[in-house]
């Protein structure tokens, strides 16, 4: 399958409108001597505070053995066997890795449509993402080869799954997409791929002929089907049998769709502000994803990015950025900030979106509350959602959407697993699963926030210095 070329002209606002960014080769760097320790042998960590991710209350105290790749025990009582290397994390919090559920391997860069898979691949580890489902590429080739390499050890960063190429019916102008013409060329699409990918991206304009198919070919195949939706409501997607619905209210076309050559649409935004999920079609919406076991990955954070970002979230994001690529992100944010001033005036700009963004958390409590699946997402094409910090904020709103601290970490954690079907392996912090776990300073139980104090990081029992892996990619976003 061929890609156009990915360096193209300055912003386009239907890729604005749509929430998308492509990527271009990439630049291998290779991996600094002594950033991984790798796992072996038996290692202790001990006094910390266990947060498990099940949803379980806090266990103070604890020690968790750690032989080789996998947690040999834990518990509060726990004898550390002779021989044992002892870390004591006193003081400190142990959640297991977290897990972005809608991540890329990409960004926007000023309007560019760039690779980022080893400075994206780092920053997800050093915040303590030791895994990302990166729900679409540009270039779908690259992005698995690195996955791949990642998971040969020569390539290191956060664990890879991933979906490949997006299904979609008409390119428009995000031309890198393959256009499906019917559902015979969505099977034949999947044919193609469906050994190589860890899930199914549909999105904005598919057909719904060619939805069942991805559905029906996919689900043969092993493979969930995720999407940004568009042509197709979240109600009728779920009775053709979709997995996830990523961006909440945003793509569900029930309540209207935006412009596609204005990403801020002010009238479409004000519909989103007054939905009613007391009643008619918002009521029927929730209990039917409820219901289905429909996952909802929200991505809140992407949403709060275009329309009232910059976000102040990443220390010195620009300290990332190549400098001669700086400019280009300057002129994003001015582009931006023009296009949201032409909507509105901006203390009604400002307002909106802050209604707009409650009732987004609003959806999420009633589906909560009633039982349903939520999980954490980025979308992280801007570069103030850089990877890792988008997921720590992303927990934010999940507690505002009025989620306990502990259903917070646990939808960034073992529901993301349990999405992605992999609880058997990732997801919490319990005897034979592989060894992921994140050291905080601080206890994200009382204070979300501390999710983003990152101390150390294990994946799969290989020891990270987050401090290192961000100082290993410093000017390498290009």
């Amino acid at each position: 399958m061929e890609t156009s070329p990915s360096r193209r002209p300055l912003l386009s606002v239907a890729f604005l409108a749509l929430l998308l960014a492509g990527a271009s080769s990439a630049l291998r760097t290779p991996t600094p001597p002594g950033l991984v320790r790798p796992a072996g042998g038996l290692v202790a960590l001990v006094g910390g505070t266990v947060v498990d991710g099940t949803g379980a209350k806090a266990r103070p105290g604890c020690t968790v053995l750690l032989d080789g790749e996998r947690i040999r025990a834990l518990g509060e009582e726990l004898e550390v066997p002779d021989g044992a290397e002892v870390v004591d994390v006193s003081g400190r919090t142990l959640v297991p890795g977290l897990i972005d559920m809608h991540g890329h391997l990409f960004t926007n860069l000023g309007g560019r449509f760039v690779n980022q898979l080893v400075p994206f691949a780092r920053l997800y580890l050093a915040g303590g993402v030791t895994t990302v489902f990166t729900a679409g590429e540009e270039e779908p080739a690259d992005a698995l080869a690195f996955r791949d390499a990642q998971r040969e050890g020569s390539e290191v960063g956060t664990r890879i799954y991933s979906a490949g190429p997006y299904f979609n019916h008409k390119v428009g102008n995000l031309d890198f997409m393959t256009a499906l013409d019917g559902a015979e060329s969505a099977r034949a699409m999947i044919e193609d791929w469906k050994d190589e990918i860890d899930g199914v991206k549909v999105y904005t304009d598919i057909t719904p002929e060619e939805f069942a198919a991805v559905v029906e070919l996919a689900h043969a195949a092993g493979l969930r089907v995720t999407g940004h939706l568009g042509s197709l409501s979240a109600t009728r997607a779920i009775d053709l049998g979709i997995d996830r619905l990523e961006h909440g209210l945003y793509a569900m076309s029930e309540f209207g769709r935006p412009n596609p050559a204005d990403p801020f649409d002010i009238a479409y935004l004000r519909g989103l502000a007054e939905v009613d999920f007391d009643s008619g079609i918002g009521a029927a919406l929730i209990d039917k994803i409820v219901a289905s076991g429909v996952v909802l990955d929200p991505t809140t954070v992407i949403l709060e990015s275009l329309f009232a970002g910059p976000l102040e979230i990443v220390p010195d994001r620009l300290r990332y950025v190549a400098p001669h690529r700086r400019p280009l992100v300057v002129q994003m944010d001015r582009a931006l900030a023009a296009m949201r001033g032409r909507a509105a005036e901006p203390e009604e700009w400002r307002e909106l979106v802050e209604r707009v963004l409650d009732k987004q958390r609003e959806l999420l409590r009633r589906v909560h509350a009633k039982g349903g699946k939520i999980v954490a997402g980025t979308d992280p094409v801007f570069l103030d959602v850089l990877p890792g910090w988008g997921l720590h904020r992303e927990a934010e709103h999940l507690v505002l959407a009025g989620l306990s601290e502990l259903a917070a970490i646990r939808a960034c954690t073992l529901d993301a697993a349990e999405a992605l079907g992999l609880e058997a392996e990732l997801g919490s912090i319990e005897a034979g699963k592989l060894a992921d776990l994140v050291v905080l300073a601080g206890d994200p139980t009382q204070d979300i926030t501390a999710l983003s104090r990152t101390e150390m990081v294990w994946q799969a029992g290989a020891r990270f210095a987050p401090a290192e892996l961000r100082e290993s990619v410093v000017e390498t976003i290009e």
